[in-house]
């Protein structure tokens, strides 16, 4: 088992990316307490995916994530027990439960947004093409319709489109229109007041911010958030952050899988410091669980893990949470 490792200062170098120059950090300020519980270590639970993604809670503490590969959901009780949620997902990776407690995903290979109900079933919401995978590595994931989603309060889907470099829109009548490009987003959550949407970028230190208008509109907030650590390299020129899932606790603060470890934002974008991942793996994609909400939750390549926090969820089915300054 592994403590959370915290790592301190702060180091930069000036590199040139996506036509500007950005200060790349390899260093972050220490772990405030009162974030990850003290001692607490991460503890695997038996799985044996070869990868899983999509960690979600319901209003009862119930926990469920995808195995991707083995192309099924599973669900976990508050007893611990684990039964098979959908038995043939099409390799769903983006899974999300809204505001009002219901649950969507991503079906990747049938190219399809859905929204499940608590048996299994769902209908499907959008549909489009799927995107086949340039790397010839991706012998598992032949290809993506979407990558991670986040649900608006009148039923609106935002979801990532990586290997196409957009960000796409679902209205709540199914029209779907692009809202942003040119990066390749991985990672989204909407802010607990619901007037931000946060986007990772896997190939950038520089995390997006937008603001959220009508009908699914969002505007950029260039500078919101401080850089991401980097991984340490020789050569900065071919250095990625590798930004994956995210999510949210009650004080809003937001929490990002990287190459680095879970590094963890306050509500202002500021960099608060880094919680090392469960055996220094790649973790793909994070969340809070627990009928108290106070185990964090993460998936990623061979592994399950979960870790005690002192922070906790904000069960995202409650009424928006009101962050404006006095």
């Amino acid at each position: 088992m592994l403590k959370p490792a915290l790592v301190v200062l702060c180091a930069t170098l000036l590199v040139h990316c996506s036509g500007s120059d950005i200060e790349l950090r390899f260093e972050a300020p220490e772990l405030p307490a009162g974030i990850v519980a003290e001692n607490a270590e991460w503890e695997a639970i038996s799985d044996g995916s070869i990868y899983s993604d999509g960690p979600v809670t319901d209003a009862l503490g119930n926990f469920y994530y995808a195995a991707v590969i083995d192309r099924k959901i599973y669900k976990i009780d508050p007893q611990g027990e684990r039964t098979v949620f959908d038995k043939d997902t099409a390799m769903t990776m983006g899974m999300v439960v809204s505001a009002d407690n219901v649950m969507y995903g991503c079906r990747n290979l049938d190219a399809q947004i859905v929204r499940y109900d608590w048996e299994g079933n769902y209908e499907v919401l959008a549909e489009g093409d799927l995107t086949p995978s340039k790397n010839e590595k991706s012998k598992f994931i032949p290809g993506e319709y979407c990558n991670d989603l986040a649900v608006n309060s009148d039923g609106g889907i935002w979801f990532t489109d990586r290997l196409n470099r957009k960000i796409w829109y679902v209205n709540p009548n199914g029209d779907v229109r692009v809202v942003a490009k040119d990066f390749r987003p991985n990672g989204m959550q909407i802010s607990l007041d619901r007037g931000k949407l946060y986007v990772g970028d896997s190939e950038s230190p520089m995390m997006h911010a937008f603001s959220i208008g009508e009908n699914g509109s969002i505007k950029e907030l260039p500078g919101f958030f401080e850089p991401l650590v980097m991984p340490k390299k020789r050569d900065p020129r071919f250095v990625r952050p590798g930004t994956n899932g995210m999510t949210l606790d009650a004080d809003g603060q937001l929490y990002v899988s990287t190459f680095r470890g879970i590094q963890v934002f306050d509500t202002n974008g500021s960099l608060l410091g880094i919680i090392r991942s469960p055996n220094g793996a790649y973790v793909s994609n994070l969340g809070f669980g627990g009928v108290d909400g106070q185990w964090l939750y993460a998936t990623g390549r061979g592994i399950l893990a979960r870790i005690r926090m002192q922070s906790h969820s904000r069960n995202q089915w409650q009424k928006p949470v009101d962050q404006t300054d006095d």
